[in-house]
């Protein structure tokens, strides 16, 4: 069996999508990363210097921010370029996701971020927060295209037609917890409009978006 997993489409993918000079502006846009870094949960800085960089960023706000709009991007982003790289490959995919633990992990960690993903949010998060446009388009139709992708060769690898179809548990609690983590995330967005509109105001907008923050956190059961 020749090796065929692609990591360099999937690494691919992944840096076009980071490295593009405008990206770091609709990340910030679109995700609390500044109110995130404001918030005292480290004894460290959310970047590393002065300069604002993807390379400066540190992997805690760069998770815990897409993990408050629900995308939960960097849990899957770039699996789906990967497999189509492949895809004259698909009954070696296959017996990798049942006899190589590696590979069979990654996929179950990629499953799981899929599903706690909520892309119809993230959507809003991006539609709400970022004004302009064409760099709103231009990137939320690049992130859904890799999403919907992701999600097909996620199912078509694991033969299942559903995701967590192996894991009835988890996908039932996503499903009892999120109608109560979801209006957290619409008055996030309420906040976050309100504060960035008026950054001198009121200090109780700013510790409401960190207690916004903590119930995403708590009610996802994760922060990146």
């Amino acid at each position: 069996m020749r090796p065929c997993w692609p990591a360099s489409a999937a690494r691919r993918a992944y840096t076009e999508l980071v490295d593009d000079s405008e990206f770091l502006r609709f990340f910030a846009l679109c995700t609390p990363v500044d109110e995130i870094g404001d918030m005292q949960i480290s004894s460290r800085p959310g970047r590393r210097g002065a300069r604002r960089s993807i390379e400066d960023l540190r992997a805690i706000p760069w998770a815990f921010g897409w993990a408050q709009t629900r995308a939960m991007l960097p849990g899957w982003y770039g699996l789906g370029s990967a497999v189509a790289t492949e895809s004259g490959e698909l009954a070696t995919l296959r017996t990798m996701a049942r006899d190589f633990p590696f590979f069979a992990v990654l996929l179950r960690g990629v499953e799981r971020a899929l599903a706690v993903a909520d892309l119809a949010i993230f959507e809003r998060y991006a539609r709400e927060l970022v004004t302009e446009t064409a760099l709103r388009e231009r990137f939320v139709r690049r992130i859904a295209d890799e999403y919907h992708a992701t999600i097909a060769a996620v199912l078509s690898v694991l033969e299942h037609d559903r995701l967590l179809a192996h894991d009835p548990t988890l996908a039932r609690s996503i499903e009892l917890r999120n109608p109560y983590v979801d209006p957290i995330s619409f008055l996030q967005l309420r906040l976050l409009r309100d504060y960035r509109a008026n950054p001198s105001t009121n200090p109780k907008l700013r510790d409401a978006i960190r207690l916004s923050i903590n119930g995403i956190a708590a009610g996802l059961r994760v922060t990146g």
